[in-house]
This record gives structure tokens, C-alpha cells and sequence, in this order.
């Protein structure tokens, strides 16, 4: 995990503004659940004074305030844009708070896809901003060259947008860490670079470089001498509006994929009339495509990561054995069981 203005020690506040309990909020859960960072607020005029992990469901505890001033008198020196607007723009009570923050000396972390770094009036209140969904300098294309690693890579492929793609790449690599297996994650969206402090947001990527892109940060992160590489997948293949799962496959390279799913679900979330097409049929399909249709070697689909959050427990357990008698794979549920069934199904492929 690379030093980064979020790494551990950073005093981090997150801006949430009414979006503790809407999935809008994908950033600042992922941070309140993953970041190393100090979190010493969440900014939340809506829900000050409440229990954050009642709120979240999340194992953090940190204090629910109203105004980046109160998250600064707590010690913050960053605050971090938790949440994804629809239409992408901050309200104007957003943007009050975000320019407070500057005025007081903090790093805004923004991941949106409108830069702030050249906007008139955060230039005015003379703060720094990290736009952190920005193409990278000095990218060529692909050409290959993930597929001289001795390492492994593991990409996490999906059945719909927001199911789990992030979350069950972090997890195998912490899984992974802790069997001793010299792992890194390689983020390839705003909320995994947040996190570990590397990476690169492909859907702000030529799509010509997306792929070189990605290419690069695989290699990058090779260099740690790690064992295996979990790579954070984008989108799905079956998704009208995904347009990054190709660029990945292409730059990691994957020998392994890990497909992510949600329990019970029969379409696609944003799409209700498409049907989410049979799970082994999609495993072939992303292994046909990942192998070039057999240009390149076929990579294995080790099991499945199965988010069962909207379930109690005995439902999800149930879930989760049914659909492993289904497609004969291993499955599991990352965050409530822990990835190393899947670290152990990878292991018994090499």
C-alpha cells in the first residue's frame, strides 16, 4: 500500500450530507470500512449527533457532525467527497462546506468526474484539491506485456454494476496477506485508489489508453515482488452503459477471475426490463473474452462473491449454499464470511 494524503495516520474527515443510509454513498462507505486513515468525522448535517455504525452497519466509530469546521476542531486536515451526486454535481450546500474546508487549510479529496482543481472559486479560497478521477500523464497503449508476470492476477468480474467488485478484491488480498501470500490490489476506480493510495480511475481514461493504463499500474504493482495481484473490476459485460471491462482484461491479463454477483437478483439494477443472464453462462463468457477467444491463455474462474447485505443471516447462508450446488464453484460472501475460501481455491489452481 503506497503513502498517499489518505494513508495511515491521515486525519480524514468524509462529507456525506444526507447520504449515511443511500448507496449514493459508495465512496465513504468503502473509506469508513477499509481506509487505514484516522476517520475523526463524517459530515452530515442530517444525521449529527448520530450513531455511525448503527447508522451504517459499518464496525467504525467516528462522530457524526454538522459542518467541516466541526470536523477541522476535530483534528481533520482532509475531507474527503464521500458521495457520488446524481448528475455528478455538488448542491450548493455541498459546495459551501467543500470551499469552508479549503478556507481552513484542508486537502479536498475529490472524486467526481468534474475536476475543482481549476475552478474559479476553489482557486479563490486557496486550498489544495486531489482530483483523483483524472487521466494520468504519459500513457501509451497496451501491448501485452502482463502476460511475461510470474505473478498471478486476479480480476473481479460482475453481473451488474455496485456488486462487490471492489470490495471482493480488497478482501482476497487482505485474505491472502494474512496466509502470508505476498499480495497487492490494484484499484481501478476513485473509491479502491481512496483507499490504497494507487491506482488509476479508468473511466477517466481515453478508451484508446484505458487499457495501457491499466497495463501500467498491473506492472506497477508487480514490482512489490507479490505473489499474486488482485485486480479491481469495473462494470459488467452485460451492462449497456459498462464500457471499462474490456480495457481491464486487456491490461492485467488475468489467470483467475472471481465473479461478483448480489443474492436474489433477476436484472440489472438500473435497468429492470434486462436480465441478469445465467451465472455459468457468464463465466464463460468473460473467460472467452479475457482469453481473446483463445489468443491468449484462458484464465479460471476460482468462485463466486455473492453480496447477501439485503439478507439475514440464516437467508444468506442459504443463498449462498444453493448457489454453490448451482454453479459448483466455491462461494462466499466477502464481507460477512472473509475471502480465504476463495485464497484457498486459488491456491489449489497453481
Amino acid at each position: 500500500m503506497n503513502a498517499s494524503p489518505l494513508g495511515e495516520g491521515a486525519k480524514v474527515a468524509i462529507l456525506m450530507q444526507g447520504y449515511l443510509r443511500n448507496h449514493f454513498g459508495k465512496l465513504g462507505f468503502g473509506m469508513l470500512r477499509y481506509s487505514p486513515a484516522d476517520i475523526v468525522a463524517v459530515v452530515d448535517g442530517e444525521n449529527a449527533g448520530g450513531d455511525l455504525r448503527a447508522l451504517t452497519g459499518i464496525p467504525r466509530c467516528a462522530p457524526i457532525v454538522r459542518s467541516c469546521s466541526e470536523a477541522r476542531d476535530l483534528g481533520a486536515e482532509t475531507l474527503v467527497l464521500g458521495v457520488a451526486p446524481p448528475g455528478g454535481r455538488l448542491p450548493q450546500d455541498w459546495w459551501d462546506e467543500v470551499l469552508a474546508a479549503l478556507r481552513l487549510g484542508m486537502l479536498v479529496v475529490n472524486p467526481l468526474h468534474s475536476p475543482l482543481a481549476a475552478n474559479e472559486e476553489v482557486r479563490r479560497a486557496g486550498g489544495r484539491v486531489w482530483d483523483v478521477r483524472v487521466e494520468p500523464p504519459d500513457l501509451d497503449t497496451a501491448s501485452g506485456r502482463a502476460l511475461g508476470l510470474s505473478c498471478a492476477r486476479v480480476l473481479t468480474v460482475g453481473t451488474d454494476m455496485a456488486v462487490g467488485k471492489m470490495t471482493a478484491s480488497l478482501e482476497m488480498a487482505f485474505a491472502a496477506r494474512r496466509m502470508d501470500i505476498a499480495a497487492e490490489f490494484v484499484a481501478t476506480g476513485q473509491t479502491g485508489i481512496c483507499i490504497w493510495g494507487s491506482g488509476v480511475a479508468v473511466d477517466a481514461v481515453r478508451l484508446d489508453f484505458a487499457p495501457g493504463a491499466v497495463e501500467r499500474e498491473t506492472l506497477r504493482a508487480s514490482e512489490s515482488g507479490a505473489e499474486v495481484l488482485f485486480v479491481e473490476g469495473q462494470g459488467a459485460i452485460n451492462h449497456p452503459a459498462a464500457s471499462a471491462v474490456l480495457a481491464i482484461m486487456r491490461g492485467c491479463m488475468a489467470t483467475h477471475l472471481v465473479l461478483c454477483t448480489r443474492a436474489e437478483q433477476r436484472s440489472l439494477w438500473r435497468f429492470p426490463d434486462l436480465p441478469v443472464p445465467p451465472l455459468q453462462s457468464l463465466i464463460e463468457t468473460y473467460e472467452t473474452m479475457a482469453a481473446g477467444g483463445g489468443a491468449f491463455p484462458r484464465p479460471k474462474t476460482i468462485g463466486i462473491a455473492l453480496d447477501t447485505h439485503e439478507l439475514d443471516e440464516p437467508e444468506a447462508l442459504q443463498a449462498i449454499e444453493r448457489l454453490e450446488r448451482e454453479v459448483g464453484l466455491p462461494v462466499v460472501d466477502p464481507v460477512r464470511q472473509g475471502a480465504a475460501r476463495l485464497i484457498q481455491a486459488f491456491l489449489q489452481t497453481r
